[in-house]
């Protein structure tokens, strides 16, 4: 395996969604067994009881939902399967300390979303819960990034900002 000739210790495995493959659990041991530690990076969208020594979760908050009056197909589809409370829960159960949740967040006005889905799924660490400002441009990022860390100092999270857009901007195939 090419990764165990690295010597970089951590590895993150981020997709798409990396819960989707029956190898993931194989390919984190395998890792963990050649002293690398193991990252994931996951919607929260699919849940299997690997090993892993960190997990960021990622789960979608009804500013993602794609227009009703533009997609209605694919807005209602979306909803539908955009919170799965029971697999989050078994996240929380499962990776304990090791779990970590990143929002992304438009306005405050998410901040009551998020508090009600964290009592959901019985996460209470504010230290291990991120926001990251909306955005799909470098100007949309420098609108919103200063509202957001505000936020965070208000609220007890953290803040992450979203490097790939301030180096790329929308530009596809990154």
């Amino acid at each position: 395996m090419r990764a165990e000739q690295n010597p970089n210790s951590a590895v993150v495995i981020t997709g798409g969604e990396p819960f989707l493959f029956a190898e993931l659990g194989a390919l984190c041991d395998r890792l963990r067994e050649a002293g690398h530690l193991v990252h994931l990076e996951t919607s929260g969208s699919l849940f299997a009881p690997i090993h892993a020594d960190l997990v960021c979760v990622s789960p979608k908050l009804a500013n993602s939902t794609p227009s009703a009056s533009e997609h209605p197909e694919w807005s209602a589809r979306h909803e539908r399967a955009r919170l799965p409370l029971d697999t989050l829960r078994q996240f929380v159960a499962h990776f304990g300390e090791k779990l970590y949740l990143k929002f992304v967040v438009r306005t405050e006005s998410d901040l009551a979303e998020i508090h009600t889905l964290l009592a959901q799924i019985g996460f209470q660490d504010k230290s291990r819960v991120f926001l990251m400002p909306e955005s799909q441009t470098r100007a949309e990022l420098d609108q919103r990034a200063e509202s957001i860390a505000l936020l965070c100092v208000k609220t007890g999270f953290r803040y992450s900002d979203r490097l790939h857009v301030r180096i790329w901007g929308s530009e596809l195939g990154r």
